[in-house]
């Protein structure tokens, strides 16, 4: 602890933690933690704190770390919309000078909804198989290497759902909006 306080506390102008839930229960270590949280703030330092977790939702986290957590700016980022996430995979590709299609591309960020980290590591999986088989990048192919992908259920737009319902009952939809009936 003389060690994590020596320098996190005396030679550091930024600390940042990923993962903060993981202290839950590690009483030592948030104690030392909390007080060089109230260090860096006294000396107008940067802390960043990252978790999977907002700071009220940390069981086992000291209630003094917690309110100090919160009495900072909190963003609560969100899983990437399909636009960004084709972004995010199109410079991917860039970065390694890969020249994937945009079917491909689409494919992958349609499928891959839970984290960057998939993302990439869907993009990881198509990229083996193709070098590994000598085969080009295609749809066929991202649809068979991650066949076995957990999230592959085609959704349905709320007016399919709506449609469906209304048969199975024998009702229509009345679109206030429009004012049309579907039948």
């Amino acid at each position: 602890m003389d060690k994590f306080r020596q320098r996190y506390r005396e030679h550091c102008d930024v600390l940042m933690i990923d993962d903060i839930q993981f202290l839950s229960g590690k009483d030592g270590f948030q104690d030392e933690f909390f007080h060089t949280l109230n260090d860096m703030f006294e000396k107008k330092r940067q802390v960043v704190v990252a978790s999977d977790q907002m700071p009220n939702e940390i069981s086992g986290l000291e209630d003094r770390i917690r309110t100090r957590l919160q009495w900072g700016l909190i963003a609560d980022i969100k899983i990437c919309d399909i636009e960004t996430r084709v972004a995010i995979l199109r410079y991917k590709a860039e970065r390694r000078n890969l020249r994937i299609p945009d079917e491909v591309i689409n494919y992958i960020a349609s499928i891959s909804k839970t984290s960057v980290r998939e993302l990439e590591g869907n993009l990881n999986k198509v990229k083996i198989f193709t070098e590994l088989q000598g085969l080009p990048f295609s749809l066929e192919v991202a649809k068979k290497t991650l066949a076995g992908h957990v999230d592959q259920r085609p959704s349905l737009s709320i007016e399919e759902i709506q449609k469906l319902v209304a048969d199975h009952f024998g009702v229509r939809v009345i679109d206030l909006k429009s004012r049309s009936r579907t039948p």
